[in-house]
This record gives structure tokens, sequence and C-alpha cells, in this order.
């Protein structure tokens, strides 16, 4: 796979850590890139962004909204 275009995250977690320090998962959802990221070490959250298609950003991010925060806790 050869990337065509990157995209700087500079979003941190509640904790202040990069939200991409850990592996991250992106998917498309309705047409729309959804982001999936749990950026903390052992009780973590996490985040998942969409990215907005219409966006006056210059990457097309626009005001990224939040959908689902969990609370996530190993076993």
């Amino acid at each position: 796979m050869i990337p065509v275009a990157e995209v700087p995250i500079t979003m941190t977690s509640d904790l202040g850590v990069p939200v991409t320090q850990n592996p991250m998962d992106v998917t498309i959802v309705d047409g729309r890139l959804r982001f999936y990221f749990m950026p903390d070490q052992h009780n973590s959250t996490l985040y998942v962004y969409e990215a907005e298609p219409n966006s006056p950003f210059e990457y097309g991010g626009g005001a990224v909204r939040s959908y689902n925060r969990h609370v996530w806790s190993p076993l």
C-alpha cells in the first residue's frame, strides 16, 4: 500500500498524550472517514472522531466532532 497523502494529527488525550501514540484504526462509515484512537496506557478512553467532508479547514477535518467516548479498562 502506498500512501497518497498525510494529514497531521496534533490532538491530545485528556491526559496530554498524543492520540496517535498507540495504534489507531480508520474506517469509512456512511461515506465518511471515522478515526478510532486509544492513546493512554492501562486505563484509557476510546476517542472516536469523524471527518467533515465540507470543512472550511485546509485538510478537510473541520470542526472535528467527537462521537462516543468510552472508558476502557483491561480485564
